[in-house]
């Protein structure tokens, strides 16, 4: 009896309104948080079910209850600009693995580089002005990447006497998470490249047979792999901040 009182409350309409109104609503949020088709059906269906759920848990099925299950959803500006902020940290935690993996394997490029390589390779190579900026990057952007994502490392563990010290570190700078693994991604991916550079420099197209050069090709393969994802999920990281900055957020607009 106490079901039927409460349907009794609702003005009477249509079912089909009171889909509408949902199924518009889940449309146009969704659509609104990602231009992906795909995604924004998945995303589509998962709104209708919750908004679904929702405006029938009081037992009341009608255009009234619809909107106050919408209304407590929220609008659809700020649940994009949650959406695509979590599609930011997601990717940023996708870049953070990437670069911990990116950072062994150019480590290992350069000291296996020694084993394969002539000795005085060094010196060979910085005949030219070319193998000297090749050699310059190789040197210094792998330091300051073990510098910036040790200092990332630091602010987020339990070595530092207090939180507010571990914030000082990342709070010198703008965007913490970009300066710790955005920017040492982007120079590993340089040291990548300057180990491939000074290989291909040094020994030439033999790099590329695995019968005649062994380790120097597997190495150069693999780090040409490295290079390579790193620069997609650099590129899926760029997207997705454009992607979010286009978009203001909701409780910060005047």
């Amino acid at each position: 009896m106490e079901y039927v009182h409460d349907r009794n409350q609702c003005p009477a309409v249509k079912t089909q309104d009171y889909n509408r109104l949902i199924e518009d609503f889940a449309a146009r949020t969704a659509n609104a948080a990602t231009s992906d088709r795909a995604a924004a059906e998945r995303l589509r269906w998962e709104i209708l079910d919750h908004l679904a759920e929702a405006a029938t848990s009081s037992g009341q099925i009608c255009e009234e209850s619809a909107k106050r299950a919408i209304e407590k959803f929220g609008s659809t500006e700020y649940f994009a600009y949650e959406y695509r902020t979590t599609i930011v940290e997601t990717r940023m935690h996708n870049m953070r693995s990437t670069a911990v993996y990116a950072l062994i394997v150019v480590f290992a490029g350069m000291r296996l580089r020694n084993v394969f390589l002539a000795p005085g390779w060094r010196e060979d190579l910085s005949l030219t002005a070319w193998g000297e900026f090749l050699l310059f990057v190789d040197r210094y952007a792998f330091l300051i990447a073990v510098l910036l994502m040790s200092i990332g490392w630091l602010a987020k563990s339990n070595l530092l006497p207090s939180r507010q010290t571990r914030g000082l570190l990342l709070k010198a700078v703008p965007k913490g998470d970009l300066i710790t693994i955005a920017a040492p991604s982007i120079l590993l991916l340089l040291s990548g490249l300057a180990i491939i550079g000074s290989i291909f420099v040094i020994s030439g197209t033999a790099v590329m047979s695995t019968t005649q050069y062994g380790v120097g090709s597997l190495t150069f393969a693999t780090l040409v792999l490295v290079c390579i994802i790193i620069s997609t999920q650099l590129a899926h990281l760029a997207g997705a901040y454009a992607w979010i900055i286009r978009s203001i957020a909701p409780h910060n607009r005047a």
